[in-house]
């Protein structure tokens, strides 16, 4: 799911205030960073005791240089996300 101009407003401005100082990246050191305009999901291993699997949204950020990729929780980071009635798609809003 794509992530809409304003929302990915909010990812930067939240980025912004977590990365205040230089953020080298673990692998190469390199300090230049790219941030995806997709939400993704991460699924549960398996079935759980319901015979579903829970589901979590990230937004990702990778290493412009040698590709190195930090997930971050969309929910932790103030977004809402919401079936529609179709029950196709959803609704994401910030909080």
């Amino acid at each position: 799911m794509r992530l809409t101009q304003q929302q990915m407003n909010v990812v930067l401005m939240k980025f912004k205030s977590m990365f205040t100082d230089k953020n080298p990246c673990p692998m190469c050191k390199k300090d230049s960073w790219s941030i995806s305009d997709r939400f993704y999901e991460m699924k549960e291993f398996g079935l759980n005791e319901n015979g579903t699997q829970q589901t979590s949204p990230f937004i990702m950020m990778s290493c412009k240089t040698c590709g190195h990729s930090r997930f971050f929780n969309a929910l932790i980071l103030g977004f809402e996300f919401t079936p529609k009635k179709d029950d196709v798609d959803e609704e994401v809003t910030e909080s």
